[in-house]
């Protein structure tokens, strides 16, 4: 009898710990599919930023440009 109680204790044991590590792999599962979530959404967001400066330093060198030749062309008239 005491021995049958051992070994339900034992098994009871290795079930609680079974349990015990499933859900600690899940808890780090979900903690590791957040992190790459946010990984991924903050380099979307720093490819967005630096597209939109790429774009605004286009418009600043085609403005110099612009100024670039039509100081020239006064200059030329004058």
């Amino acid at each position: 009898m005491r021995r049958l109680l051992f070994i339900q204790r034992s098994q009871n044991l290795r079930e609680e710990m079974f349990h015990l590590i499933e859900k600690t792999t899940n808890g780090l599962r979900i903690q590791s599919d957040a992190t790459n979530f946010e990984f991924r959404k903050r380099i979307y967001e720093l490819n967005r930023a630096k597209e939109e400066l790429e774009h605004q330093m286009k418009q600043v060198d085609d403005f110099i440009l612009f100024v670039s030749r039509l100081k020239i062309r006064q200059h030329i008239h004058v």
